[in-house]
């Protein structure tokens, strides 16, 4: 019985999470994702000490970040979508509910759900200590977003476990407070990524990338479901029956997910080209494409599976299920790159005809440097932005200069930064890192500027940054 339990359990877990496309996104584009870039990135392993050539690295610790997110998104659906089957969609019918979907299967799939979360937390958490230096641990769990979100999703999780134990009679008061426990772990997901995140408009992208995974949970959990029903045996009549019901609620769904996900990706994308000529624009193509996929095979669902169904032929009907999920699985995976890919920097300027942007991620410090050149004045406007560890305190100095491709110590420029005032400028921030932002307004660079740009900046430890990278 255990090892039927287990493998209903597992069975669940890994068809949610195929057909949980569009929660791998989160705040990232048509399906969602998740996930948490800035913190991914700031794991990956990139030594700021020689100098930087603006390529962004994607290796080491930020493959862990992001299989850490895939597996934290996994858990969400998996919770969301059992809860939604088990208690709303199947919630009138007399024949037995699929093994998949029983209260020994719940309460599995709950505690399993806790030790994902259990550990993924324990982990993010403890990176961040690398980061801090002997920070406490009690101290970074209750001070920092990553630290409360990971205390927040173990204990909402292990109360989900423990509700699982609630007897038939208790289901009154038991049942809603498992939706809104599970409603509640939701919202935490647009905490720790690029929702939370954006220059403005911040209640709104977190409203819409909740909205998101619970509509994506939802009809993960339908399929699912549905899915599961198939292999019953003689449940053609009740297959049909819960799908004319999940038709109901996957329509919305549907909308909802596509709506959120085009406004998701319109706050990180500032033109067209962005889609094709950025790495961010190029994989969110990619994902709406096969989202267009699922979107038509749900039309053929509605216009002439149904109507099999309906006469008993339920083959084509599972088989077009089955579809999906493979696809959904594609869209799953390019969210985990996704999740590890920079949105496409805002081109924000009035003033800029082609403007220069450069952005590093490291272990200890993020740097992005802008300049804009006015159209008719010919002077540029220069903005770096400097991200440091949280309770580290702002840089002891920073530089920016210019060196003319010729070579000769006549032509360096060195451009005066100044601290921007708090507030006067919004960009992308990353969690777990404190933004410090500085401008300079002038003529520093000849109309053909040809060399090297490099940055240098000292933190609040005197522990000395240097990047370089050719102009233009």
């Amino acid at each position: 019985m255990l090892k039927r339990m287990l493998a209903a359990a597992i069975m669940t877990a890994a068809v949610i999470a195929g057909v949980l496309a569009p929660m791998a996104l989160g705040a990232d584009g048509i399906v969602i994702g998740q996930d948490a870039t800035s913190i991914a990135e700031a794991a990956g392993e990139h030594d700021h000490h020689a100098d930087a050539d603006g390529d962004h690295s994607h290796f080491g610790g930020q493959r862990l970040m992001v299989i850490m997110r895939i597996a934290e998104v996994i858990a969400a659906a998996a919770a969301g979508g059992f809860l939604f089957f088990r208690y709303v969609l199947y919630r009138k019918e007399k024949l037995p509910i699929p093994s998949a979907f029983t209260p020994d299967a719940e309460r599995y799939l709950m505690f399993v759900v806790a030790m994902i979360w259990l550990m993924t937390g324990w982990a993010r958490i403890g990176m961040l200590m690398d980061q801090f230096d002997g920070i406490p641990f009690g101290t970074i769990a209750a001070s920092t977003m990553i630290g409360k979100v990971a205390v927040i999703r173990l204990g909402g999780a292990l109360l989900l476990a423990l509700l699982a134990f609630a007897p038939e009679s208790e289901k009154l008061w038991a049942n809603p407070l498992k939706g809104m426990t599970a409603i509640g772990l939701i919202v935490t997901f647009p905490l720790t990524g690029h929702a939370y995140a954006v220059a403005s408009g911040v209640g709104a992208a977190v409203a819409s990338h909740a909205l998101h995974i619970a509509f994506a949970s939802i009809w993960a959990g339908g399929l699912a479901g549905l899915w599961a029903v198939s292999f019953g045996g003689d449940r053609t009549d009740q297959l049909n029956r819960l799908a004319a019901t999940f038709s109901r609620w996957a329509l919305p769904s549907i909308v909802i997910l596509i709506g959120s996900g085009v406004w998701l990706s319109i706050v990180h994308l500032s033109s067209w080209r962005e889609l094709w000529m950025s790495e961010y624009g190029i994989i969110v193509l990619a994902k709406s494409v096969l989202m267009l996929l699922i979107v038509c095979i749900g039309i053929l669902h509605r216009s002439k599976l149904m109507r099999l169904l309906e006469r008993g032929e339920k083959r084509s009907f599972t088989t077009a299920v089955r579809i999906e999920i493979v696809a959904a699985v594609v869209l799953f995976l390019l969210a985990g790159w996704l999740s590890s890919t920079s949105p496409a920097p805002v081109e924000e300027s009035a003033l800029a005809d082609n403007p220069f942007y450069w952005h590093e991620m490291g272990e200890e410090a993020h740097m992005t440097l802008r300049m804009n050149e006015g159209a008719h004045t010919g002077e540029q406007l220069v903005r770096l932005y400097v991200w440091l560890p949280e309770g580290q305190g702002a840089p002891k100095s920073v530089a920016v200069g210019y060196l003319d491709g010729g070579g000769d110590a006549a032509a360096e420029v060195n451009i005066p930064m100044e601290p921007m005032p708090e507030g006067e400028e919004k960009t992308f921030d990353f969690p777990g890192f404190t933004k410090y932002s500085y401008r300079a307004e002038g003529a520093y660079l000849p109309a053909e500027a040809t060399g090297e740009v490099m940055v240098e900046l000292t933190d609040a430890n005197g522990k000395a940054f240097h990047y370089t990278r050719q102009f233009p």
